[in-house]
């Protein structure tokens, strides 16, 4: 709650950001429910494009550019934080080359209708992009602490370098069948990353703050 942390520490210039970016999003015509429901696939994307700013703003950070497409039915977006680097060499900031820099969506989302990224409801769609936005956040975060940059929080920072540095990705869909229980493990792994877990926090609270009297 409000007034929990002290002021200036960075657990409060968080809560502040978020709170200033969700009153900022409401402000957003396209993103409110009624009209969202009446928007062609284009309007959607240009209204979360909208979305990004205001985070980036409010996180002193460039929001990425986004992209859709119809991918498969289990994926709902990936992030490509503009960096690679040298795994021989994963801690040495030199080794960081241009890489490509974007939010991708799913425009039909999960096989579930009502689940639809691009359905109905602005909710779904505004916490799988705030979720990979969150990624964008992190990798600055993370490449500015390995270069010995100030950061916005060290201790998150610091976790989320070597969290990256050390990546988990999802398991393959095929082996849910082949190996469930090998396919539980390596999901579990991937799902309890740092990364991860903070990314699912900050889009489950930005959305809760931005849609609390439409949320089942």
């Amino acid at each position: 709650e409000k007034g929990t942390f002290d002021k200036d520490t960075p657990e409060a210039i968080e809560y502040e950001r978020m709170g200033q970016a969700a009153e900022d999003m409401k402000k957003l015509d396209w993103m409110k429910p009624e009209k969202w429901e009446t928007l062609g696939n284009d309007e959607k994307r240009i209204a979360l494009e909208h979305s990004g700013r205001v985070l980036g703003d409010a996180y002193h950070t460039p929001d990425p550019p986004l992209f859709t497409e119809k991918a498969p039915p289990d994926e709902l977006g990936e992030y490509g934080d503009g960096y690679s680097f040298d795994r021989a060499e994963p801690s040495n900031p030199e080794k960081y080359t241009g890489f490509d820099y974007r939010i991708k969506m799913n425009e039909e989302g999960v096989k579930d209708i009502d689940q639809r990224l691009f359905g109905d409801d602005p909710k779904i769609a505004l916490e799988t992009y705030a979720h990979e936005f969150r990624h964008s956040y992190q990798a600055e975060q993370a490449h500015a602490f390995d270069k010995g940059f100030e950061t916005d929080n060290p201790e998150n920072a610091k976790e989320w370098s070597e969290n990256l540095k050390d990546y988990r990705n999802p398991p393959i869909p095929e082996l849910a069948k082949a190996n469930p229980d090998r396919y539980f493990e390596m999901y579990e792994a991937y799902r309890n990353q740092p990364v991860e877990e903070d990314a699912r926090e900050f889009a489950k609270n930005l959305s809760s703050r931005i849609y609390e009297d439409n949320r089942p």
